[in-house]
């Protein structure tokens, strides 16, 4: 992946169509939420997990995201800060073909 690219998209800019129930999605296709981290730094967490084998992705947090004991912090966290994203290569794949086979018995 380009530079260009993996800063992008360590600084949640990757997908900008951010919708609700996009953490839900994601973890329905394999993704684990591992942390937060600040976007600026967030593009050597992506090639360390990348070393380590692990697909990763990172998308903006989103204000809902954010208890409403930190309505001061989530303005700078919603800013600065992106939710990484880490799962193992082909699990999306294994779920898939093990969902495609459920529907199959049950139709």
């Amino acid at each position: 992946m380009p530079t260009a690219e993996k800063q992008r998209e360590a600084a949640g800019q990757a997908d900008p169509g951010l919708k609700d129930g996009l953490k839900d999605e994601l973890e329905a296709d394999g993704w684990q939420r591992r942390f937060e981290a600040d976007a600026a730094r967030a593009c050597e967490l992506v090639d360390l997990y990348s070393d380590l084998g692990y697909e990763v992705t990172t998308r903006p947090i989103a204000p809902q995201e954010i208890g409403p004991q930190c309505t001061g912090c989530a303005i700078v966290a919603c800013q600065r800060y992106v939710a990484l994203y880490t799962r193992r290569p082909g699990e999306a794949r294994d779920d898939q073909r093990n969902r495609e086979h459920h529907d199959a018995d049950l139709g």
